[in-house]
């Protein structure tokens, strides 16, 4: 997120359960993902160009990232910003209640 936001720009990140499951919320305020695109940045090295010849690769980590979530029976996604500036990146995980007290 840090990578894509402009300077100076907040990174937002926030942690919510609903029932047994964990939500985690990372959104920047950048120039956001297409659509179209928003599955592909999680395959290994795929390239995302901004269109004025700039090109990032987003390498392994979003790979790697979700493998690990999914190992631990989650799932993450990508999606607009608030007021479709910027991107969220929404990690949902399972939480067992039975071994943990939540107050």
């Amino acid at each position: 997120a840090a990578k894509f936001s402009p300077p100076q720009e907040k990174i937002m990140i926030t942690l919510d359960r609903e029932d047994a499951t964990c939500f985690i919320s990372i959104e920047d305020k950048g120039p956001g993902i297409p659509e179209a695109a928003r599955e592909q940045i999680f395959d290994m090295f795929y390239v995302i160009s901004d269109g004025d010849q700039k090109r990032n690769n987003t390498g392994m980590g979003l790979s790697i990232c979700r493998g690990m979530i999914a190992a631990h029976g989650g799932t993450v996604r990508a999606i607009d910003g608030q007021e479709g500036k910027g991107t969220r990146f929404i990690v949902e995980l399972p939480i067992d209640l039975q071994n943990h007290e939540f107050s």
